[in-house]
């Protein structure tokens, strides 16, 4: 029988903010790494005839979601916020110990804010990061 696709297990994956992991997690998405462009574009000819172009560009966003009740991590994630500039360049790293890929960014900053509110029912708090270069790597290779 194979496994869910897209699931992740915290006790596997860690997540790094500036050297802090973050221990909480919506019950969707944890973390959503995105990047800003298509690595190859196509083209065509007045023959019809493709071409590809590769992007070197490499910057994107990471969002991470977080449990109304995750206080210890929105108080931290919160604190950057009030960071002077240019104190509020983050470093955030993840790590799956399955898959032994490291995606990360040593230079984050926050682009988005959680939405405030007092609901009805518990939600979500998802906080973006931009940057302009992820990295990854695979650990096992």
């Amino acid at each position: 029988m194979g496994e869910l696709a897209g699931t992740h297990d915290l006790k596997r994956v860690v997540i790094t903010v500036n050297g802090r992991r973050i221990r909480g997690g919506a019950e969707s998405d944890l973390i959503t790494i995105a990047y800003d462009e298509d690595k190859y574009t196509k083209t065509y000819g007045s023959t019809g005839r493709p071409t590809r172009s590769r992007t070197n560009a490499d910057g994107g966003t990471f969002t991470i979601s977080l449990a109304q009740n995750d206080i210890e991590d929105i108080r931290y994630l919160d604190s950057l916020n009030s960071l002077p500039s240019p104190l509020d360049i983050v470093a955030i790293v993840v790590q799956d110990a399955e898959t032994l890929v490291m995606i990360g960014s040593d230079k984050c900053w926050l682009k988005k804010q959680p939405d405030e509110g007092l609901n009805k029912a518990a939600g979500s708090r998802v906080y973006v990061f931009d940057t302009g270069q992820i990295s990854k790597r695979h650990l096992g290779v």
